[in-house]
């Protein structure tokens, strides 16, 4: 799934014609606990949604302007941190969540609070707010509304959140900044008291890309009867983890075995893809995907198959859902319902996710640290498309899909 993927979610038409076709059966919605407390939350952030689409829908009649949050603007206006980077990465849980949500309600305007709660009917009109005021207001309800999403799906799974913890790489990121890191570390003990705990800091987290325990590492690197060149031996013996780590987010996982590729088309791969039912989505489907994931003169193309496989890639749609794929390599994309098809931030995601289909995995680090109780994420690199929203297919892409892909 996309890091920081957020979920500015309507569905219309910018042309101004008919809305976009109903999806094809095969939904089903996520679960909530009716106690669950971040259920005011996602009730809120879809009635928000349900609410900007009748707007766009309304401004769309009228030729005028829809209001698109993924644009380049908002995000930078309103989610001035996106994309999280290692030295600041995003944190949270529920706990921060429903504090973010309630200084939304405590800050908002009351008509925004009142029908974003259900407190009054929706509407086509913005409720007197300028289109900038309704766009912060929206989009950042929108934020919070899908890590809440987000962090309910993950209830199920925190231990194997928990235990990803060992593919953190920020300290194998910190420790390589350097051109010379030998340097440093046979100077740690010359170095000021600051600068020793940020390398015994990283030390410990290399040391836990190995999957040692957090203890088994402080253990180590605590070891009093150590030499003086101890960082230095440490750093070289655990290095090779981290570098394993690091090559593991950017080379393909699970192979498919559909994709042709040949020397007869060299400049074209191609792969079936399952026919999603309505010539609108057929035609945004295949023309978001082409468009991207070509690199000069390579292209990749997908062909409609009516035949319906499960080991064929296609399309599923739920409720509140964070947009995904069964697994990397798999073929199963599930989107939410009422993802906005021409917003940028869904054409990015069905990009990204189509990423995972030919076997790319996501090239951003997110676990649960059992210690503050709460999830970390952050991205490793702005220009990639699977680490954020924000990027795109590389060189690197193609030459990955070559080494994999092509035959003679």
């Amino acid at each position: 799934m996309s890091l920081v993927f957020l979920l500015f979610l309507h569905i219309f038409n910018p042309s101004g014609q008919a809305a976009v076709p109903s999806h094809p059966a095969r939904h089903f919605k996520i679960r909530v606990n009716e106690e669950d407390p971040l259920r005011a939350i996602l009730d809120a952030g879809r009635r928000n949604l349900k609410w900007l689409n009748q707007v766009n829908t309304a401004r769309a009649s009228k030729r005028s302007s829809v209001l698109d949050l993924s644009s380049a603007s908002v995000i930078d206006n309103i989610i001035p941190d996106s994309p999280q980077t290692p030295e600041s990465p995003l944190r949270y849980n529920g706990e921060i969540l429903l504090k973010q949500f309630r200084q939304l309600l405590a800050q908002a305007p009351r008509p925004f609070v009142q029908r974003v709660t259900g407190r009054a009917n929706l509407s086509a009109d913005q409720a007197g707010m300028k289109d900038s005021s309704f766009l912060n207001w929206v989009a950042t309800l929108d934020f919070i509304y899908g890590y809440a999403c987000r962090w309910v799906m993950s209830q199920d799974t925190l231990d194997s959140l928990s235990a990803d913890a060992t593919n953190d790489l920020r300290g194998y990121l910190f420790l390589t900044k350097d051109k010379n890191p030998e340097v440093r570390l046979q100077n740690y003990y010359f170095q000021p008291v600051r600068v020793q705990r940020q390398i015994f800091q990283a030390l410990l987290q290399l040391c836990r890309n190995s999957q040692k325990t957090s203890e088994e590492c402080f253990q180590e690197l605590s070891d009093p009867s150590g030499k003086i060149d101890a960082p230095l031996r440490l750093f070289q013996k655990y290095l090779p983890f981290g570098q394993k780590i690091w090559n593991s987010h950017f080379e393909i996982q699970n192979p498919r075995s559909d994709i042709v590729w040949t020397s007869d088309q060299a400049e074209v791969a191609t792969l079936r893809f399952y026919d999603p039912g309505t010539p609108a989505l057929k035609a945004w489907l295949k023309e978001k995907i082409e468009s991207a994931w070509k690199v000069g003169s390579w292209s990749l193309k997908i062909v409609f198959d009516s035949g319906f496989r499960r080991d064929i890639p296609h399309l599923l749609f739920a409720i509140g859902v964070t947009p995904t794929t069964d697994s990397v390599g798999g073929s199963i994309i599930t989107l939410d319902q009422n993802m906005p098809l021409d917003q940028e931030d869904s054409i990015s995601t069905i990009q990204h996710e189509f990423g995972h289909v030919l076997g790319f995995p996501d090239c951003y680090v997110e676990f649960y640290d059992s210690s503050e109780k709460m999830m970390i994420t952050y991205s490793l690199s702005e220009k990639n498309l699977m680490c954020n929203d924000q990027g795109h297919v590389l060189q690197s892409h193609y030459q990955e899909l070559k080494r994999v892909y092509f035959r003679e």
